[in-house]
């Protein structure tokens, strides 16, 4: 899906965090969190517009999550 939305000129960015087997909950929730942070703090570097942020995505095997304005 990545390559597919990067092909329509989305700008695509996987956060990646840690799972329940390598580190207790909440430290996947955390590592998502952190990495949004970096994004809200990065995204001029990087010609992001940061009113237009979008995330979805599927978290190893769990329900779709979906959140807007990140």
């Amino acid at each position: 899906m990545a390559i597919e939305l990067a092909s329509k000129g989305y700008v695509v960015i996987a956060i990646g965090y840690r799972l329940a087997d390598v580190a207790k909950y909440p430290a996947g929730v955390e590592d998502i969190e952190r990495g949004i942070q970096w994004l809200q703090k990065n995204h001029q570097k990087y010609s992001l517009d940061k009113k237009e942020n979008r995330g979805f995505g599927r978290i190893c095997r769990s329900s779709d999550c979906d959140f807007s304005r990140c």
